[in-house]
């Protein structure tokens, strides 16, 4: 019988991208956004972006660390537009930049964390 389920359903993915979201969203609240709508949007923003990432560095085999920089400078404007698209901002500039810091803040814990 084939296996259908999706990569991330069958490793550690999911682990990494729940991580993602602890690390992510306290920082997103800390810089502002505190209605529970922000934070969900901003949350499945997170998941939808580190499971696509991760699913797509799997594949990977030569130059890993180029795949990594491409696909975190990627993951930043899919969130922001992700988030754009669901949330009444009257401050897209300052929803940009808080995605830029969460994101470079989980990166640098990442880095930290398993390397």
């Amino acid at each position: 019988m084939l296996n259908t389920t999706a990569i991330f359903l069958q490793n550690d993915l999911l682990f990494y991208a729940f991580l993602t979201v602890l690390i992510e969203v306290p920082i997103f609240f800390i810089l502002g956004y505190r209605k529970f709508k922000e934070i969900v949007i901003f949350a499945l923003a997170n998941l939808t972006s580190n499971l696509l990432l991760n699913e797509f560095l799997l594949a990977q085999i030569d130059n890993y660390e180029l795949y990594i920089a491409l696909g975190e400078i990627t993951v930043v404007p899919f969130e922001y537009v992700f988030c754009r698209c669901l949330l009444a901002t009257s401050n897209p500039k300052k929803l940009f930049i808080t995605i830029i810091i969460t994101n470079v803040t989980s990166f640098i814990i990442g880095l930290l964390l398993f390397f």
